[in-house]
C-alpha cells in the first residue's frame, strides 16, 4: 500500500468489511490477509491523513496480488482562535457543581467506609538547633545527611456517617513505632497530615 508518489504507508489498516478480521501493513506497506470465507469479499484500506478505500474481490483460496494507492485527505478543519482573556470552559461546570453542593450533600443518608490512615513527618535537612535545643542525630534517627523519619503512625478503622452530621469512627488497629518525646508533633499538624492521606 502506497501513496500517489509510491511511498509506502507503514502500519496502514486492512480489514474485511462487516467482520472483525483485519491486519496491519509492515514497514514496506505490504500485508497478508486471509478472508473468513470464499466468495465475494470487500477489503477496506485506511491510513491517517488519507481517504479510506474499499475494493471488492472474488476469493476462492487463491493468492491475490494488488497494489493499492491511497489518496491524501485534504479535509479542512474549522479555524481555531486562541484568546488570552477567554474564560476556561471548565469554570461554568464548576460553578454549577458548587450551586448544587447542598443538593448532592443530602443525596446520601448514611454510609460506612473502611479507612487506612498513615501519618508521617520526615526531616529532609535537619538544622543543628531547633527552638534553642541542640538536635544532634536525635538518638540515631537522623542519617549523615541529617534526614530521617521523626514521626510515623498507621491505623485502620471503620468510619460511619448519618445525616445530618452524625459521625463515628471505630479503631480496629493502630501502630506508632516511631515517637520522639522531646520533638513530639503538635496536634494540629497531625490532623492536617491525616486529612491529606485518607484513602
Amino acid at each position: 500500500m502506497t501513496d500517489r508518489s509510491g511511498i509506502p504507508l507503514p502500519y496502514a489498516s486492512v480489514y474485511q468489511e462487516n467482520t472483525t478480521k483485519g491486519t496491519v501493513c509492515n514497514e514496506e506497506g505490504e500485508y497478508i490477509f486471509y478472508p473468513s470465507d470464499d466468495g465475494k469479499i470487500t477489503l477496506c484500506y485506511q491510513y491517517v491523513g488519507y481517504k479510506k478505500k474499499t475494493i471488492e474481490f472474488q476469493y476462492a483460496g487463491q493468492v491475490i496480488l494488488r497494489d493499492v494507492i491511497l489518496e491524501e485527505d485534504d479535509a479542512m478543519i474549522d479555524e481555531i482562535v486562541i484568546l488570552a482573556n477567554r474564560e476556561d470552559p471548565a469554570y461554568p461546570i464548576i460553578r454549577k457543581a458548587i450551586e448544587k453542593r447542598e443538593f448532592h450533600r443530602k443525596q446520601v443518608k448514611s454510609y460506612e467506609a473502611d479507612l487506612y490512615t498513615k501519618g508521617l513527618i520526615k526531616l529532609l535537612d535537619a538544622p543543628e538547633k531547633f527552638l534553642g535545643q541542640e538536635i544532634k542525630d536525635m538518638g540515631g534517627i537522623l542519617d549523615s545527611l541529617r534526614r530521617g523519619i521523626i514521626y510515623l503512625s498507621e491505623s485502620k478503622s471503620t468510619f460511619y456517617f448519618t445525616q445530618p452530621d452524625r459521625t463515628k469512627e471505630v479503631m480496629i488497629s493502630t501502630k506508632n513505632p516511631v515517637t520522639i518525646v522531646y520533638l513530639r508533633p503538635i496536634n494540629f499538624l497531625w490532623q492536617i497530615s491525616i486529612s491529606m492521606i485518607i484513602i
